[in-house]
């Protein structure tokens, strides 16, 4: 089942087309990593999918999206609590918040044992922590993750890289869109990769082929 099926879709920042008319799908369970320089419309794409910006044309289906944005962005004079209490304001199954909350708290507990402090006073790993949570109190069925290990130390980066993982694993109606710099730790924790280069999708593959590839290893992931 498809949680995610692009078709033709192509977008404009402002005068200039960032996205030339791409179509590819996610299906449900899968990993998949969008990865490619600055300026290749990755966040073009993410923005029009979560609904900032307008398509020119083509189209796109999506189920239930949470969004975990560049330089997390969480609510910094709200506590750890009031900011995972702002991801699940549209819930409206009985008893799922508590889930929810059990969720995060048990994969994070550095969250839990902080779960009435400012989310500006985190340290910048724990944050990505909270704005992971919040966007898994949405209870999504696609998860959006751009630029993850962006200022974070490489430990740090391999933990949440693992929570994420086990959030897919955990459930096999879920899906992750991983939009990342970091092209080889992006495909190590994706069954699939694609690469964008001026708003087009110019290869893609399973990551172990594209991860072996010479040529590849040598324009994105040196």
């Amino acid at each position: 089942m498809s949680i995610l099926r692009v078709s033709g879709l192509s977008v404009n920042r402002g005068l200039l087309k960032t996205i030339h008319s791409i179509s590819f799908s996610i299906e449900a369970g899968e990993r998949v990593a969008f990865v490619g320089p600055n300026g290749a419309g990755k966040s073009t794409l993410i923005e029009c999918l979560i609904g900032l910006i307008p398509r020119v044309s083509g189209s796109f289906e999506t189920g239930r999206i949470g969004w975990v944005p560049e330089g997390r962005r969480v609510f910094a004079d709200l506590t750890v609590r009031e900011n995972l209490d702002v991801g699940a304001d549209l819930l409206r199954v009985p008893g799922k918040r508590k889930q929810l909350l059990e969720l995060v708290f048990g994969v994070f507990p550095d969250l839990a044992a902080r779960v009435n402090q400012a989310a500006g006073t985190l340290s910048g790993g724990q944050q990505q922590m909270l704005a992971i949570g919040r966007a898994w109190m949405r209870d999504p069925e696609l998860l959006i993750v751009d630029e993850l290990s962006l200022g974070l130390a490489p430990l740090v980066v391999k933990d949440v890289f693992r929570a994420l993982d086990l959030w897919v694993r955990d459930e096999s109606g879920r899906a992750l869109m991983i939009v990342e710099q970091n092209a080889r730790m992006a495909l190590q924790h994706a069954d699939r990769g694609l690469i964008l280069e001026s708003g087009r999708i110019v290869r893609e593959g399973n990551s172990t082929e594209l991860l072996s590839d010479p040529d590849l290893v040598k324009s994105y992931f040196s």
